[in-house]
């Protein structure tokens, strides 16, 4: 009976095996089934912060160990954009602003100082030379008054002016000449018609004498004592009309365009709390400081209730106006640097976010943004947040991005109008270096009636038209030369922004224009100076290779 019993238990136990092995093998079936219809179907699976990782399976990414997420294989070819997940673009925290237009203005806040208007500082000067025998202004910041007595001088040049004009008193009637030029000597020592008729009267000569100071104001700067002897016109103070006052501050010069004579500047001081001033700038400072790359703006503040002191720290704003009518406007946190270039990220769809590289071409610094010349229009939504993580996904996966040019057979290869103005910069050039002026001449009006008639140029080639104008205008081949220097300075981002098939050399020559330096564009490889011709024809060297 137990045997039995024994038998059954075994036959129950391998009956649950089986079922259960069962199971499992159906189980696993139907999920490699369901694994590979749905890869079948296009499904892959991808890392939200590094696209290019894509694996048939899920799992965790190599680079950064996050779990990788399903994707659809299908946006896997997108052209020239990046394409990221929502999960991507959530985790890399990508923000994006719709592009819009403003004026250009901005509001630039200056350090400056309060100083005394040099034009109105006066010498107070001896008008006899003599001995100081009372100085009644002993101190600098003493303030004086126009006609205020401020010294007594001994003089015996004095003494004896006084003394011809008593003698001089005696030959009036017979010879009146003589009693004009005694009172004339002593009116130009600074006598006044008062002291020289008392000295008439009362036919005694004084000793001493006052000085009497010529102008109202605070002496700033004291140069006698009592007891000094100085010569007619020694120096006896610095006195200072403090009625008018200057304010200078300081300037970088990335902001020199913006700032005009007459606008308007608000400043105030800690030291005056509540007080706001109000002044135009009457004066640019021409030359920028070496050091600090700084130069002055002045303005003119009337004080005459004198509540500002020289030498008193201000903070300036200034509302400048820019000129030009209104541009598009971007934050700077949108913009990627690479040498030369600037470039940003364009949204160009929401679903399956979508983002694309432009090269763009900035205008003024406005504060917080740039203005933008080129590359963009309005209502573009540009990245602000995020840009390198697109970038770096851009060129994992070797789309076009701030490292790298778009390849031949893109749609920013060059067109055979832009060749053809090319070639006809290169003929150009070749004349320049032959020094040959009536050929250059020509060579630039044809380019010039190129871009004239063409309209297959963009708007970005336009200026050349200019440029080309002034080259074949000029009056001898120094100036021809100077214009080609602007030229090519306004080719070479275009020839960057397009590929050609072949290498362009981008030359610099360090000497022309007086060690300035200039640059141009060859398709030859050896130096052919076009600035200096057969004089220096190898001065020069490659400072780029473009692709």
């Amino acid at each position: 009976m137990k045997n039995t019993l024994s038998i059954w238990i075994k036959r129950i136990a391998f009956i649950s095996l089986g079922l259960l092995l069962g199971w499992v093998l159906f189980k696993d079936h139907d999920m490699v089934s369901s694994s590979l219809d749905d890869h079948a179907a296009g499904s892959y699976w991808t890392c939200s912060m590094h696209p290019h990782i894509q694996s048939p399976q899920s799992g965790v990414c190599p680079i950064c160990g996050m779990d990788l997420v399903p994707a659809n294989e299908g946006t896997a070819d997108t052209g020239p954009g990046v394409v990221l997940t929502d999960a991507a673009v959530r985790l890399a925290n990508v923000q994006t602003t719709v592009v819009g237009t403003r004026d250009g203005n901005q509001v630039l806040t200056l350090n400056g100082t309060v100083s005394t208007n040099e034009t109105q500082v006066f010498s107070q000067t001896m008008h006899v030379p003599g001995r100081l025998e009372n100085l009644l202004v002993s101190f600098e910041g003493e303030q004086v008054r126009r006609g205020q007595k401020i010294a007594t001088v001994y003089s015996p040049e004095l003494v004896t002016a006084q003394e011809e004009l008593i003698t001089a008193l005696g030959y009036a009637s017979t010879n009146p000449a003589i009693l004009n030029a005694a009172r004339n000597k002593l009116a130009l020592w600074k006598l006044k018609p008062s002291q020289i008729k008392k000295i008439e009267e009362t036919r005694s000569v004084q000793t001493e004498l006052p000085i009497y100071a010529n102008v109202s104001g605070i002496v700033t700067k004291k140069f006698v004592n009592t007891g000094d002897h100085l010569p007619m016109g020694g120096v006896m103070f610095e006195v200072a009309n403090l009625s008018s006052l200057w304010v200078q501050f300081d300037v970088y010069e990335k902001d020199l365009a913006l700032l005009h004579l007459g606008d308007t500047i608000k400043f105030t001081s800690k030291a005056l709390s509540g007080h706001e001033f109000v002044a135009k700038i009457d004066f640019i400072d021409p030359v920028v400081n070496a050091s600090s790359r700084t130069l002055k703006i002045r303005a003119t503040i009337p004080n005459q209730q004198q509540l500002l002191k020289p030498d008193m720290f201000v903070i300036g704003t200034l509302l400048t106006t820019a000129q030009g009518s209104p541009q598009i406007s971007i934050p700077k946190s949108a913009v990627l640097w690479t040498g030369k270039r600037s470039v940003v990220y364009v949204k160009n769809s929401e679903t399956p976010p979508t983002f694309e590289m432009k090269e763009i071409t900035l205008g003024t610094d406005l504060g917080a943004s740039y203005g933008v010349l080129d590359g963009l229009a309005p209502n573009d939504e540009v990245v602000t947040n995020g840009t390198f993580t697109i970038d770096a996904a851009a060129q994992l996966q070797g789309k076009t991005s701030m490292m790298n040019k778009p390849t031949p057979g893109t749609d920013r290869m060059g067109t055979s109008a832009e060749l053809e103005l090319f070639e006809i910069y290169q003929i150009l050039k070749t004349h320049l270096v032959k020094a040959d002026f009536r050929k250059a001449k020509e060579t630039a009006g044809q380019a010039y009636q190129l871009l004239q008639g063409n309209t297959s140029f963009t708007r970005q080639w336009l200026p050349l038209k200019t440029a080309f104008l002034d080259v074949s205008e000029a009056d001898n081949l120094d100036h021809q030369r100077a214009q080609f220097s602007t030229l090519s300075d306004q080719l070479y981002p275009l020839i960057t922004a397009r590929t050609w098939g072949r290498p362009i050399y981008y030359q610099h020559c360090p000497m022309a224009f007086n060690n300035q330096g200039a640059y141009w564009l060859s398709v030859k490889k050896e130096i052919e100076n076009p600035y200096f011709g057969d004089q220096m024809l190898n001065c020069g060297s490659t400072v780029e290779v473009i692709k």
